[in-house]
């Protein structure tokens, strides 16, 4: 009976341990920037994580990536030369969210 108890016991600890919900996630935030009226692809826009020392362009596909980013709230600012700039204010980054799409007007 000490046993079971015992191994019961420790079978939850490790379970406990292997959770580590308190953890922020790290994930890559992908975004396709694309012109409003033709939905091609714009290439060389500047994608910005204001408040933080994060920013990219996007390549000839119009697909910009950040890295390392933790799961939260951020807000993103999309500009590129001839087009009307962008900012998404309060973007909620997490697992299930880590794609955007925006559509910039000339």
């Amino acid at each position: 009976m000490k046993r079971m108890m015992l191994v019961t016991f420790m079978l939850l600890s490790l379970s406990l341990f292997a959770r580590n919900d308190d953890k922020p996630q790290i994930q890559s935030l992908e975004v396709i920037v694309i012109d409003a009226q033709t939905d091609e692809p714009i290439p060389a826009a500047q994608v910005k994580i204001k408040h933080k020392k994060l920013q990219t362009f996007t390549d000839f596909e119009g697909l910009a990536k950040i890295n390392n980013l933790a799961v939260g709230s951020y807000d993103i600012e999309i500009s590129v030369v001839s087009y009307q700039s962008m900012e998404l204010k309060d973007f909620q980054f997490s697992e299930n969210n880590r794609y955007l799409v925006v559509k910039l007007k000339s």
